[in-house]
């Protein structure tokens, strides 16, 4: 025998079940199109929420409230130079919005039991993406860019220090980043979240 005769005879059977079972595929479609049979059953592939998941969408709920709360604080207590104060109520809103829809979008995984999840702002931003010619995925990647970006303007801002006091205003010296006051667990709770 020939070298390589054994691979032909493999390749030619693959191939006739390959057009056998094609022929078949087209036979049952013809019949469930005509309707000589009625479909009774259908296959759903749905991925749903394990334990570990629920624990995270858990901890994003948390994080949501603590996105609102540090927008709360961050809009309350901005600086007392006007560029300071429009900053810190941008980002302090723009913290707001995020938090609310990080709220919805675990919340909303955990009632509908479905992982991929989305919420209205998520939605709203690959919405805007499509309208700029980007795609879905740009536009929720963008999404997780601007959430990363407050998260890390929250961290790094200048807050005041417990024990700072004024005469007639702060000084440098009053003034810590925010990291920096957080205790061990929540940084590093702050850090997984993010």
């Amino acid at each position: 025998m020939y070298e390589g005769t054994v691979g032909f005879d493999y390749k030619r059977l693959a191939l006739f079940s390959l057009n056998k079972e094609t022929e078949n595929l087209l036979r049952q479609e013809n019949l469930l199109k005509y309707n000589f049979y009625k479909q009774y059953a259908t296959i759903e592939i749905r991925q749903k929420l394990d334990f570990s998941d629920y624990i995270l969408k858990g901890i994003g709920i948390i994080v949501g409230g603590t996105q609102i709360s540090t927008g709360i604080a961050i809009m309350g207590l901005g600086d007392a130079s006007v560029a300071g104060s429009v900053v810190g109520n941008v980002a302090g809103a723009a913290l707001i919005v995020h938090g609310i829809g990080t709220i919805q979008e675990n919340l909303g995984a955990i009632i509908e039991n479905d992982v991929n999840f989305k919420g209205y702002l998520r939605h709203g931003y690959e919405h805007a993406a499509q309208l700029l010619g980007y795609s879905k995925k740009t536009g929720s990647l963008v999404y997780g860019g601007i959430d990363l970006i407050l998260s890390g303007y929250g961290l790094f801002r200048s807050t005041l220090k417990p024990e700072a006091w004024r005469l007639f205003h702060y000084i440098n010296q009053d003034y810590v980043r925010s990291y920096q006051l957080m205790h061990g667990y929540a940084l590093g709770f702050e850090i997984m979240a993010d």
